[in-house]
């Protein structure tokens, strides 16, 4: 699986919304219901408990609100094995 990552907009703000897509290592086909999340030891980083993660769409499409301080996010599918990305500006 593979993760790209969209206009991180990456600044000290409270909240920052990152979008993305899922395509698969394999055929660089869309992973359609791939979860995106924030694992719990990241939102323990920042100060909240409050879970966040979505769901991709039928174009393997994502859009996520994160708390500042999250600096990783996390995917997963079913055919996929678990993948983490680190975030930073411009990344």
């Amino acid at each position: 699986m593979t993760l790209f990552l969209l206009n991180p907009a990456y600044a000290a703000q409270t909240t920052r919304t990152i979008k993305g897509i899922i395509v698969a290592a394999e055929d660089k086909e869309p992973v359609i219901g791939a979860t995106v999340a924030v694992s719990q030891t990241q939102l323990k980083k920042s100060g909240t408990t409050k879970p966040v993660g979505t769901v991709t769409d039928i174009d393997g499409n994502f859009e996520l609100t994160i708390p500042a301080g999250v600096d990783q996010i996390e995917c997963r599918c079913r055919r996929c094995s678990s993948h983490r990305c680190r975030m930073g500006a411009g990344k």
